[in-house]
């Protein structure tokens, strides 16, 4: 019986630690559904693209007509007209690459966070592992009696049940996110085109803060999944390692692994600030 409650606590530590998740955490947009990264880039370059180029067009014919005032008000200055003109040119040959390439500029932030993520995934954190919890656990069980053993037992099948739903959901706000970067590359053009424009320019700025704060939420949750472990291990040595301070440890840590996860998104956020 005892062999019994150490496999449903493997299993649910297994759930726990989101090793089921962490390869989709590094994924790229290509790699998870690569039809529906072909039908975003079509949406974007073919349907959201002209109205971004569209938009473009717009701030530039207001740009031009704002300089032009500008310079009848100086009294037709040639000058400080040329250096308007100018700056304004060099804005939008910039907005104009940024938009035409969109997709490489929002691949290459997704690129960045994933390698992140790897690397904190494969960080070689102190007891990780968590053998030595494990050998708790395997000691305390030792010492139970055969009915409290049973009872025990019957508590890690709930609490197995419990991380199940818990794994379910770490993998749900996974899914959820990488959603949410395949409608944000959709959606890029519009934003991307208003970067000219004075009034509008905080709209693009909002949107790459909204998506590098999409794709850095992988990395929270990696961080999650890494730290919480130990901060596990570490609240059961300071409360005991009976059996059942072990059972209180593990509802504090699925508890708090609930709240961190459906946090990361706004954890990530204060990150870059985004609204």
């Amino acid at each position: 019986m005892n062999d019994a409650v150490l496999d449903l606590y493997d299993e649910i530590m297994k759930y726990l630690r989101g090793d089921s998740v962490t390869q989709l955490l590094t994924q790229s947009l290509p790699d998870f559904i690569k039809a529906a990264y072909n039908m975003v880039v079509e949406l974007q370059q073919h349907v959201i693209g002209p109205i971004g180029f569209s938009l473009l067009s717009v701030f530039i014919l207001l740009e031009f007509q704002k300089i032009s005032l500008k310079v009848e008000g100086a009294g037709g200055a040639p000058m400080l007209g040329f250096e308007m003109i100018m700056k304004a040119m060099v804005k939008f040959v910039l907005s104009y690459i940024l938009l035409s390439n969109i997709q490489l500029v929002l691949n290459a932030i997704i690129s960045l966070t994933n390698t992140m993520t790897a690397k904190v995934l494969s960080y070689p954190v102190e007891n990780g592992d968590l053998a030595n919890m494990r050998a708790k656990v395997a000691s305390a069980a030792s010492d139970l009696s055969w009915w409290t053993c049973l009872i025990v037992l019957l508590v890690f099948a709930m609490l197995f049940l419990v991380a199940l739903v818990i794994q379910t959901y770490i993998r749900l706000v996974v899914y959820l996110r990488l959603m949410e970067l395949y409608l944000y590359c959709a959606l890029a053009p519009i934003p991307i085109g208003a970067a000219p424009s004075q009034e509008f320019s905080s709209m693009t700025k909002n949107f790459l803060k909204n998506f590098a704060s999409s794709a850095l939420q992988a990395t929270v949750i990696a961080l999650v999944l890494v730290i919480y472990p130990t901060i596990f291990e570490g609240l059961i040595d300071s409360m005991g390692s009976t059996i059942w301070t072990i059972i209180l440890g593990m509802l504090i840590y699925m508890l708090a692994l609930i709240f961190a996860i459906q946090k990361t998104g706004t954890w990530a956020k204060m990150v870059f600030q985004a609204q």
